[in-house]
């Protein structure tokens, strides 16, 4: 977070407020661009769970597992076997935020 204030010319608290006045976190807008580049890897690459986990900055494998179940409800293999490549793109979806 800290970083991304930092790219906007903000103080990292400036740009929690911000996001605070929109009804969102930084970690929710975070996890919902991870799971878009997730969902993007397992449908149009061959790419390894280790390495989407890895480029995602998971701290282990089972971490992103965990996470992606919670986003979509599957289990990222069982994701990629119904978005294969070749298909028609799945709708993006954005990860559920709590009432």
């Amino acid at each position: 977070m800290t970083e991304i204030a930092r790219r906007f010319s903000m103080h990292h608290r400036t740009l929690s407020r911000h996001l605070a006045r929109e009804g969102v976190s930084f970690q929710q807008v975070a996890d919902e661009m991870r799971f878009a580049i997730a969902c993007d890897l397992l449908t149009n690459t061959d790419m390894a769970l280790d390495q989407i986990s890895i480029m995602l900055r998971f701290s282990e494998p089972s971490a992103f597992t965990r996470a992606f179940r919670r986003w979509s409800g599957r289990a990222p293999s069982a994701w990629r076997a119904s978005h294969a490549r070749g298909r028609n793109r799945p709708p993006r979806r954005t990860v559920p935020r709590p009432r």
